[in-house]
């Protein structure tokens, strides 16, 4: 349809409709009357019930900016809807509004619709299987963590030798005498030889006895977790207040049969290997689905819209925001947590959002390529097995919710499309799987 008088619409590049907009001045009263009517209904004016002050007297109250974004959103909603219908825009996002002048009120409104999107090289992305090795060292780590949970401190007299469990408390200072910040520890248990502290710490603790106090001198590994005590040498007080010698059983069909955890060694061993395999093969399995995905935003060639990218990115610093929130932290607090300025943060935010759309994009070309679809018949499988998931108080109301037409049953079928696809893809020919080593 050709333009009304009050209206030009111009194509833009990146799929974006520019519309500029002279609102009539009759229009704008009656969006200026609703409002301050609304308001009334809020405001207790004297010698006038609640909605009954005249509006002359009720504009007289209020903010006139606050005015004015109030009356342009009362415009907006029918604005969208003529300029639809009549110019065939379908935006994906809201549309961009700013106000060009107030007298006559002209606004223009900026939408984005969906770009072309094209998809290069599809059919090449190629995933490889990890060969994935459970050997005799993998299973003997889960034995020795099992026994370890089943193992007896017994309290003894005597000097503390490899193998015993000291309970110590210490502090490390500086060459002036200084107490380093974040090493001191009050009741802290050691076995001697575990190498669970720093090189060198666990060798002093050897021929301490109850009570017995120990000086001695330690260089931190430079690549120590805490920054600020890599490669700095320190002297450790340490006090002994207990010497335990640990008692580990045995990995017996005695043991096994006492715990309750099997009939014999062989039988337990050989569910380790196989929860361990099934393990490393869903690791593997969700390692290939994010390289895919990776490899499918690569592959995908579209040119976003600004707006749309500006939008995504709101919604994640809302949920950036809601998880601090849940949190109890500022964003002050978490910027200094991680490092990292607003700035950047909002940087890498922008780079999540154009990710995540090209990615939403780039999947719905990829299921229309590949005619992926999904039968009523299957949706009758994948809404059954929800709903057997859910506690028994909510199954009653999620048959209203997921019928076709709901968004609840939408998002279940567009999420089963993409198993598809995905399941599709990674079991295709691919280059010979690749060795742990």
């Amino acid at each position: 349809m050709p333009d009304s008088p009050a209206t030009t619409v111009k194509k833009l590049p990146q799929s974006r409709v520019q519309c500029t907009v002279i609102v009539p001045p009759e229009d704008v009263k009656a969006a200026e009357e609703k409002v301050l009517a609304r308001v009334s209904k809020q405001m207790k004016i004297p010698g006038f019930r609640p909605g009954m002050a005249p509006p002359e007297l009720v504009r007289g109250q209020v903010d006139g900016e606050a005015l004015f974004d109030d009356v342009i959103r009362q415009l907006l909603p029918p604005l969208f809807d003529r300029l639809l219908k009549e110019h065939g825009i379908r935006p994906i996002a809201s549309p961009k509004v700013d106000v060009q002048s107030k007298d006559p009120l002209t606004l223009v409104l900026t939408f984005a619709e969906k770009p072309p999107v094209t998809i290069r090289g599809l059919d090449t992305i190629r995933i490889a299987k990890r060969e994935i090795n459970v050997n005799e060292k993998d299973v003997q780590r889960m034995v020795d963590y099992l026994v370890q949970q089943h193992r007896q401190m017994t309290e003894v007299e005597r000097a503390a030798v490899e193998g015993d469990q000291v309970t110590i408390d210490f502090v490390a200072k500086d060459h002036t005498g200084a107490e380093v910040p974040g090493t001191r520890a009050r009741n802290y248990p050691v076995i001697i030889g575990s190498k669970s502290l720093i090189p060198g710490f666990e060798e002093q603790l050897k021929d301490l006895k109850k009570g017995d106090q120990k000086s001695f001198g330690i260089t931190f590994p430079d690549n120590y977790h805490a920054e600020h005590l890599r490669k700095k040498p320190v002297t450790f007080d340490v006090t002994a207040t207990k010497v335990e010698q640990v008692q580990t059983p045995a990995f017996t069909d005695e043991f096994v049969k006492t715990q309750g955890i099997g009939e014999s060694v062989i039988e337990v061993t050989g569910r380790m290997q196989a929860s361990m395999r099934e393990e490393e093969e869903r690791m593997d399995r969700a390692r290939r689905e994010q390289e895919l995905l990776d490899g499918l935003v690569k592959a995908v060639q579209a040119d976003l819209a600004p707006e749309l990218i500006e939008q995504e990115t709101r919604s994640l610093v809302d949920n950036l925001r809601e998880r601090l929130s849940r949190q109890k932290l500022t964003i002050d607090d978490w910027l200094s947590q991680v490092k990292k300025t607003a700035e950047e943060v909002q940087k890498d935010l922008a780079t999540e959002a154009r990710r995540r759309i090209t990615l939403r994009f780039g999947m719905e070309k990829a299921l229309e390529e590949k005619k992926i679809e999904v039968t009523d018949e299957e949706m009758k499988t994948v809404v059954d097995e929800v709903i057997r998931s859910m506690p028994p108080e909510q199954r009653k109301d999620a048959d209203k919710h997921l019928v076709p037409g709901e968004d609840e049953y939408a998002e279940l079928k567009w999420r089963r499309r993409v198993e598809k696809f995905m399941e599709m893809m990674l079991t295709s020919p691919s280059p010979s799987p690749r060795s742990d080593a």
